[in-house]
């Protein structure tokens, strides 16, 4: 990801200027992060968004999907939209009535 600067000519903000701008933000914000933070987020909102991961692979320059791995994380709204099988009803499947009849 390329930070440039508002004014023209557009140059590219150095890491120390992105840095501080980061740091400031965040603690406004009351969290912490850091320029790589920014590269997990965006890889992270390419696979919620079903970015292909192999999409993902080659935004972010990696050779291997392992790498991507690393950088992609399940949020929790992610992880409620997540159906559990054990919540499907069973085919052919009957409710026992009563107690135990014998």
């Amino acid at each position: 990801i390329l930070f440039v600067t508002l004014r023209k000519p557009h140059k590219p903000l150095k890491v120390g200027g992105v840095q501080i701008m980061l740091r400031k933000i965040a603690e406004e914000a009351g969290v912490s992060a850091h320029p790589h933070t920014l590269r997990h987020s965006f890889a992270t909102h390419l696979i919620e968004d079903d970015t292909k991961p192999e999409y993902v692979q080659a935004m972010l320059g990696h050779r291997s999907p392992r790498s991507t791995a690393v950088y992609v994380h399940v949020s929790n709204k992610a992880l409620m939209g997540v159906k559990s099988p054990l919540d499907k009803p069973k085919k052919g499947r009957r409710k026992k009535s009563g107690g135990n009849k014998k």
